[in-house]
């Protein structure tokens, strides 16, 4: 994820258990959010670990149109 703060690669074990999203734009077919997810505008919710050595934790995406 890019923003103009800061740069930032969360995570997450398994994206089925990620919460997405849309606003804008009703969603159309199955979501790939490998494939379908760069460069599109989102609001990205996280969880940064204590420990700065691992990745922020990714809980929610809301993609907007």
């Amino acid at each position: 994820m890019k923003s103009a703060a800061q740069s930032l690669n969360p995570h997450a074990d398994n994206y089925f258990k990620i919460q997405f999203t849309t606003l804008g734009f009703p969603p159309t077919g199955d979501l790939n959010p490998c494939a379908q997810l760069e460069g599109r505008p989102a609001k990205v919710d996280y969880v940064e670990s204590a420990d700065k050595s691992k990745a922020a934790y990714l809980l929610t995406v809301e993609l907007h149109k």
